[in-house]
């Protein structure tokens, strides 16, 4: 960041990093809160960047300049709402099979026969 380079990472997934439990869905999901620390305390700009794979062999880049403002909460919800659009345009073109919403906000972990009871429970009480 010193160097005036592009830091950038994958965000979307519930993996053992500095986090915070934001809507995701509807649902609390543990999203990594490390990047946008570090970004807010060097005075870094904060953009989202999204690659849609679109027909014939042809990308779209979505780029989006958050606030960096906002607190790490906010903008990690900011986030999460920007994925939701993508993901629900092309659904096809995210790794469903990851299992996001794992983690609970009491710290339980849910292991895999777990996480998937639990999810049946979410979709049929709607």
């Amino acid at each position: 960041l010193k160097g005036n380079n592009i830091v950038g990472a994958l965000i979307d997934q519930d993996t053992d990093v500095e986090s915070l439990m934001v809507p995701f869905f509807g649902v609390l999901s543990k999203t990594p809160s490390a990047l946008i620390t570090g970004a807010k305390k060097s005075g870094a700009s904060i953009y989202t960047l999204f690659l849609v794979r679109e027909e014939d062999r042809h990308f779209t880049v979505k780029i989006k300049r958050l606030n960096s403002q906002n607190t790490t909460f906010d903008l990690l919800c900011e986030y999460n709402t920007l994925l939701e659009k993508v993901i629900i345009k092309y659904p096809w073109q995210w790794v469903w099979v990851h299992k996001r919403w794992r983690s609970k906000e009491d710290g339980q972990v849910l292991r895999t026969n777990e996480y998937i009871t639990d999810l049946q429970k979410q979709l049929y009480a709607k």
